[in-house]
């Protein structure tokens, strides 16, 4: 399956943004499996400001994704981006093996390695929808 990943490199970063003029990371894995999988994830209105709401509304969405043992295309990255590990308050795409797109509000879009020394430490798992 190929997904056209190029087209969401110049979205800017937009807190609560849930379309192409704008997304917070939410709002763009969102956009993502909704253009290029035809599937609509739950949604929900958190200020990306808010690491510990966001966390217990990630752990309650949980339910309804497979979770996976590693990372497989595509598939849904969650991330502990504070210094509280016990936040999963980021959440990126995994769009080929190795690689994912997410958003931040001091990055804007960008293409990581999630296998890098960086992120991997950050990981707090993979899923799929169901």
């Amino acid at each position: 399956m190929h997904i056209n990943i190029e087209k969401y490199i110049e979205i800017p970063f937009v807190n609560g943004g849930r379309d192409f003029s704008g997304c917070d990371c939410f709002g763009l894995i969102s956009l993502i499996y909704a253009n290029e999988l035809g599937i609509k994830l739950f949604d929900y209105k958190i200020s990306c400001e808010e690491a510990s709401r966001i966390s217990g509304e990630m752990e309650r969405q949980k339910v309804s994704w497979e979770a996976l043992e590693e990372a497989k295309a595509p598939c849904i990255l969650t991330v502990r981006m504070d210094a509280d590990p016990s936040f999963t308050n980021h959440i990126g795409f995994v769009f080929k093996p190795g690689c994912f797109i997410h958003t931040t509000k001091t990055m804007g879009v960008s293409i990581n390695r999630y296998d890098s020394p960086l992120w991997k430490r950050k990981i707090s798992g993979f899923y799929i929808p169901r």
